[in-house]
């Protein structure tokens, strides 16, 4: 049987963005910075394909340049997209309370610092772009312990209180999914 490290890597092959192309753009950052979207996704247990890096960071201009990424373009959630060596690099820079505790408390990987799962969940609602979020949200709900699960609710609870109900019901949900 494979191991859970194994089954991420084939996964992540198989994405546009390859493993080795993820660690090897992360490894040039010194700014604090947490992986998040789809790669968090899949490091996290769910592997799903992806196109681009999405990078969470408080200084999306430092980020660009220890990457000497190229052709940069403002993002209307905050931050910038820039290319590097061909890669889509999303630098999120949200302006939004939460984000420094979500880089602070990432998780180090084979891959770069990736946000913990509570967070992942967190940056999903927060980014609200429709199913694809949302499928993500049970997925990662799925993979999490009883803390985790804790700390998501109260991290919601604080930060998107409107979104209480919703992930309640998301938490049933992924308790009861095979497959989506």
């Amino acid at each position: 049987m494979d191991t859970v490290t194994e089954r991420i890597d084939r996964a992540l092959n198989k994405q546009i963005v390859l493993t080795e192309s993820l660690h090897e753009i992360t490894s040039n950052i010194k700014t604090p910075y947490a992986i998040i979207g789809g790669h968090a996704v899949t490091i996290h247990g769910h592997p799903r394909t992806t196109q681009d890096i999405d990078l969470l960071t408080l200084d999306a201009n430092a980020v660009a340049q220890e990457l000497n990424g190229t052709n940069p373009q403002p993002m209307a959630i905050g931050g910038i997209t820039v290319n590097v060596n061909g890669v889509e690099v999303d630098i999120i820079q949200p302006e939004q309370p939460w984000a420094a505790d979500a880089i602070e408390q990432a998780v180090d990987t084979q891959y770069g610092r990736v946000v913990s799962k509570p967070y992942l969940v967190l940056t999903k609602l927060w980014a609200s772009r429709g199913e694809q979020d949302d499928t993500d949200i049970i997925y990662t709900l799925r993979t999490m312990n009883e803390e985790e699960i804790a700390l998501t609710k109260n991290l919601i609870a604080v930060y998107f209180p409107a979104y209480v109900d919703d992930v309640d019901s998301m938490i049933e949900i992924a308790k009861h999914v095979t497959n989506l």
